[in-house]
């Protein structure tokens, strides 16, 4: 695990491990892929082929494979488990279907999705006098242009899926694009206070003692890496990507398996599927 560092007063998303994202550090070896290759489901029956106690695991996974016949994709549980499966969904999605900027598919392709991450800097860079975050440029610019040179990859056709991921497992370059997501959904809840205030129970008071409750939660518990990710965090960052989410729940429950949809609204399909099982997120894929 890396050794988080402080944050520096007043620079916002400036820490010790910034520096080793940038190149000035080392990642402990990777035991594991950060993100694997669609397999079958014979893992998971493994897991929980014995005991009483993982029935209900045993008969949902039944109900998965019906449903998610195009197998599984494990992502490395390591507190960016959702961040990484869901970022690397949302570019094989992109990637498959050629980012083309005139695609139906994911909400127009590659260069709406890249137009939504430059809108989310430039809110995360402007003074906060202008409604931004104030975060300094050279804070958060190379996780930035990190983002937007695989999207830019993606809509001139040059990226492929063994690219794809070959670059999704490089440590410092897949850890760099995960930071990226963790700042976008802390610009998305400091943004949208009205919306994401009252969730947290922080939304009495005057509207900057909000607006400080709110920056003071996103530097603690959303955009330090390997934080685990809370429905909160899901909900702003599939608001940011624009890019519609289904979760399936295979947990311990009675009753059959059962999914959410993020957001949970009429219209759009999903574009990225994932398991949910407790404590990790991997992803699965639809049969076609």
């Amino acid at each position: 695990r890396m050794v988080m560092g402080k944050r520096v007063s007043g620079e916002g998303a400036t820490t010790d491990w910034t520096v080793r994202l940038r190149g000035g550090g080392e990642f402990p070896d990777q035991k594991e892929p950060l993100i694997g290759a669609v397999e079958g489901f014979e893992s998971l029956d493994a897991r929980y082929e014995e005991g009483e106690a993982n029935e209900a695991f045993r008969r949902k996974i039944k109900e998965i494979k019906a449903k998610y016949q195009g197998g599984y994709r494990k992502v490395k549980g390591d507190g960016n488990c959702f961040i990484r499966g869901y970022l690397f969904g949302v570019f094989e999605s992109l990637v498959r279907g050629k980012g083309m900027s005139g695609k139906q598919s994911l909400t127009q392709g590659a260069s709406h999705v890249d137009g939504r991450m430059f809108g989310y800097y430039m809110k995360m860079t402007k003074d906060t006098s202008q409604g931004g975050l104030g975060y300094s440029m050279g804070a958060v610019e190379d996780f930035y242009d990190q983002m937007s040179n695989m999207l830019g990859s993606i809509k001139d056709g040059t990226m492929t899926m063994d690219m794809l991921d070959t670059t999704m497992n490089e440590a410092q370059v897949s850890n760099s694009l995960v930071f990226f997501c963790r700042m976008l959904c802390s610009c998305h809840i400091q943004t949208n206070p009205e919306h994401f205030a009252p969730f947290l129970g922080l939304d009495e008071g005057s509207p900057e003692s909000v607006r400080k409750a709110l920056k003071q939660y996103c530097t603690k518990e959303v955009e330090p890496l390997e934080k685990e990710v809370e429905e909160l965090e899901i909900i702003a960052l599939a608001a940011a990507f624009g890019v519609k989410l289904r979760i399936e729940h295979m947990d311990s429950s009675e009753g059959a398996l059962n999914h959410h949809d993020v957001p949970d609204e009429p219209g759009e399909e999903p574009e990225v599927f994932m398991l949910y099982r407790p404590g990790h997120y991997d992803l699965i894929y639809p049969s076609k």
